[in-house]
């Protein structure tokens, strides 16, 4: 929900209304950290990123960049190191059970999609934490293949739209934001 708030900000005629919008942005953002889905914290700092692009072009991905460096700078020390776990974990150093146990299940899936292209039927195979590995694994390589394309299909028409307008549809432009971020969770 938090760039939707952008389509809101853009109607907000009055100071009233766009401090309201604004508050509702930072507990959105407040509880986007306390709830410290480190996976989450990167997609909304790579929806900054890409998100002002569609906007303005590179120079807003810059500003964009800048909005996401802005806000890891003014984390906690505590919250800057769990996000660098995040980090060190792709880099294949687990600093907790939690992001080991994901790569785990991850390996898992991926092995047993190897072996079963065709699927293992529904829940087959538990709880993956990738949907479209989880629908690869379960339904089959072409039900997850099937699933990256609408993706990219209905993205591609997104930004289609935006380019349309000139990004000057303020909802397109918010939904391309929580698009973004919803496919990278």
């Amino acid at each position: 929900a938090l760039p939707l708030a952008w389509p809101l900000w853009r109607q907000g005629k009055t100071g009233l209304l766009r401090a309201l919008v604004l508050a509702g942005v930072l507990a959105q953002l407040a509880g986007i950290y306390i709830g410290g889905y480190r996976s989450l914290w990167l997609f909304v700092a790579i929806a900054l990123t890409v998100w002002p692009i569609a906007l303005s072009g590179l120079s807003g991905g810059l500003w964009g960049l800048l909005a996401a460096f802005g806000l890891f700078l003014v984390l906690p020390v505590v919250g800057e190191n769990r996000f660098l776990t995040l980090i060190s974990a792709f880099q294949g150093n687990f600093q907790d059970s939690s992001s080991y146990n994901r790569w785990q299940r991850a390996l898992h899936a991926f092995d047993t999609l190897l072996r079963y292209p065709q699927g293992i039927g529904w829940s087959g195979a538990g709880w993956v934490h990738s949907d479209v590995l989880q629908v690869a694994v379960n339904m089959g390589v072409l039900a997850g293949v099937l699933l990256v394309g609408w993706y990219l299909f209905t993205l591609y028409r997104l930004l289609r739209a935006i380019r349309a307008s000139r990004g000057l549809d303020p909802l397109a432009v918010g939904l391309l934001g929580s698009y973004l971020i919803l496919g990278g969770l």
